[in-house]
């Protein structure tokens, strides 16, 4: 997966673009660290973006951006930690949607019901979040690792 992001971002310089954009998987199986990264915009060639895998079964990928890093378009998401193919059928409308393309980890993250977000982001950081005494991204350090 690294040779095959590394040909990724070199295609993408051959093809003209300076920008790459970080997109998650909107789904409950996404780690804290590609959440926090997700909808981050960096110049191609920067040392310090992130470029994915960024540990193992990591399903996040840089795509390629204008400046403004905005995406055309709509993108999956899944309000489960279940595969899609564990979700019985009748619960799937529910929990299977489309957002806007631009719709970042974040944003899903405040869309999702309470057991969601309970599960996602544990019982204590759970509690911390809805009594507001701190918001998504307080709980990652600058390098996304989790407080």
């Amino acid at each position: 997966s690294h040779v095959a992001n590394q040909t990724y971002l070199d295609t993408f310089k051959q093809l003209g673009f300076e920008y790459v954009r970080f997109i998650s998987v909107l789904d409950g199986r996404t780690s804290k660290l590609c959440a926090h990264l997700d909808g981050t915009v960096w110049r191609i060639d920067d040392p310090a973006k992130r470029v994915p895998p960024l540990h193992p079964n990591c399903r996040s990928e840089l795509v390629p951006v204008k400046k403004d890093g905005q995406l055309i378009g709509e993108r999956p998401f899944v309000m489960d930690e279940r595969r899609v193919k564990d979700i019985p059928k009748e619960e799937r409308s529910q929990l299977i949607g489309q957002l806007d393309a631009n719709t970042t980890f974040k944003e899903f993250f405040k869309k999702t019901d309470d057991f969601f977000q309970r599960e996602w982001l544990g019982p204590k950081r759970y509690k911390l979040y809805k009594e507001g005494k701190f918001d998504f991204d307080k709980f990652f350090d600058p390098e996304g690792r989790l407080y």
